[in-house]
């Protein structure tokens, strides 16, 4: 076998090539298995595989929200503007009754930073109420989803000559529906907005009415805004997981929940963020026993229930296998202080009754000869009684005592002393001096 270079390759060469060809299978092997699951399961910029419907309402400030208007809402109006131009005839400014009507804009309403990527798809519907009190007049719309910020519209459609209503009690709608792009690879990131705006081309002018469950103003639009991530339970609670793009309260939302056809209440629910994840969590606090149960879960933006998604799952509560061993090493760690005091306890106790024996048998030692062959408890009582007599005994003499030294102290004639008198022994007579003149008449040698 020749090299590219006509020398013959050893077996030193084929071994190093050997191994270079085995690291760079498995990494090619890996990288294709990766973008084989990418493609599979949407990867990061994939598309979810199904979408919601959910509508968008306009509201005051020139906002937009999927949060629904509640009943007794009052409505709200917005200026259409007149979009007539005098020119004249022909544009020379003669017959001022000649002109154009242009398109105006009437507004545009965005939404709150998305939390999540938004995919859009489908059929959009969008849907307005309008009128002119003094006058009936003609206007042309056009509908405009973009992203916040950018002029290219994601999807847009016109409605031509719609004839608008004059009473303000009973306004015109005016509808329209167009579909997204095919594939659903319509999008907006997270962190940018999602804006409508309203075009119109009105040759009088007119009002736009909203902001209540009957004049809707708006647009329904299928996207993967709210979604249930997961659902799972234990002894004590049943949580949903959820995640919603325009970040509406959750207090606002209509959340039901079932558990083997029973529903949950609301006043159980509370709620908190998952920070690993980045979902919300849905939990309704309970005691659940244990074994498989069927837990179905409805979200929805509008208090009614309407365009709700749900989800049903199999939950299983398991058991907890015992495990003896570890349970009493458990139980022994959590009372471990309590279990040394008890051990010391016990130890206490034993050098106790050992010190009691030992004291017994010196004090049996003490007892008459007489006493030595009798039982244990006659024993007890024989140096009890001779402790007794002794104590007795004792305090006879001290009581004695006490009396000598107070008769001591009086003088033994009833006298009385202020002083007590220290007893230093018998008392010696003193021996008085000798005179010298008794030694005058001895004659010493």
């Amino acid at each position: 076998m020749m090299g590219p270079i006509g020398k013959k390759l050893r077996w030193p060469h084929l071994l190093v090539i050997f191994a270079i060809a085995a690291m760079l299978v498995p990494i090619t092997l890996f990288s294709s298995t990766e973008e084989a699951e990418a493609q599979s399961t949407g990867g990061e910029a994939g598309a979810p595989l199904t979408l919601s419907e959910s509508y968008m309402f306009i509201r005051e400030g020139m906002e937009m929200s999927p949060q629904a208007f509640s009943t007794g809402a009052e409505t709200q109006s917005h200026l259409i503007p007149n979009g007539w131009r005098s020119t004249g005839l022909l544009g020379f400014g003669i017959l001022k009754r000649y002109g154009r009507t242009e398109w105006m804009e009437v507004g545009t309403w965005t939404s709150k930073p998305l939390r999540e990527r938004l995919y859009l798809g489908g059929k959009v519907t969008f849907a307005i109420w309008a009128y002119n009190e003094e006058y009936g007049v003609q206007s042309d719309f056009e509908f405009i989803i973009l992203k916040g910020g950018e002029q290219n519209p994601l999807v847009s459609v016109t409605v031509n000559n719609k004839a608008l209503s004059t009473d303000s009690n009973a306004p015109t709608k005016i509808q329209a529906s167009v579909n997204f792009p095919p594939g659903n690879d319509t999008m907006i990131d997270g962190g940018e907005t999602m804006a409508f705006k309203l075009m119109a081309r009105c040759n009088g002018g007119a009002t736009l009415a909203f902001g209540t469950p009957t004049y809707h103003s708006g647009f329904a639009f299928s996207s993967n805004a709210l979604t249930i991530h997961s659902i799972y339970m234990d002894e004590t609670a049943v949580t949903c997981e959820y995640k919603d793009a325009f970040l509406v309260p959750w207090v606002t939302m209509k959340t039901d929940a079932t558990i083997d056809n029973v529903g949950l209440l609301d006043e159980h629910r509370t709620s908190q963020m998952n920070i690993v994840n980045g979902t919300r969590e849905l939990i309704w606090e309970g005691e659940y026993s244990y074994g498989n149960h069927e837990i179905a879960v409805s979200l929805s933006y509008d208090p009614e229930g309407t365009r709700n998604v749900s989800k049903v799952v199999n939950v299983k509560i398991s058991r907890p296998e015992v495990n003896t061993f570890r349970q009493i090493w458990n139980t022994l760690k959590s009372n471990l202080v309590v279990i040394i005091l008890v051990i010391l306890l016990i130890v206490a106790f034993f050098f106790y009754v050992r010190h009691r024996k030992k004291l017994w048998r010196r004090r049996f030692r003490s007892l008459p000869p007489e006493g030595q062959s009798l039982k244990k408890r006659k024993k007890k009582k024989m140096w009890k009684r001779i402790r007794k007599q002794e104590k007795k005994q004792k305090k006879a003499r001290k009581k004695m005592d006490r009396e000598e030294i107070e008769e001591t102290e009086t003088g033994g004639e009833g006298g009385f002393s202020l002083f007590k008198k220290k007893n230093r022994g018998p008392r010696v007579e003193k021996v008085q001096a000798v005179d010298d003149s008794v030694f005058e008449d001895l004659d010493f040698d």
